[in-house]
């Protein structure tokens, strides 16, 4: 978890997560996005995103 300091975000400085996970399949949607099943491409570990829909992405300083 990042610590809180009072600074902003850059999320567009976050590695690609495509390098790493392949999405599999849509389980569910919701008001604010979609929940994908992913696999891990490095160690075949399976896992559940969740992927927000720009519409409902505010920018926070957090």
């Amino acid at each position: 978890m990042l610590p809180l300091t009072g600074k902003t975000i850059i999320f567009d400085s976050f590695p690609d997560p495509s390098d790493t996970w392949e999405i599999i399949e849509t389980i569910g949607k919701g008001t604010y996005g979609k929940v994908f099943k992913v696999l891990n491409k490095k160690n075949g570990s399976k896992a559940a995103v969740k992927i927000l829909d720009p519409v409902h992405v505010t920018h926070h300083a957090v």
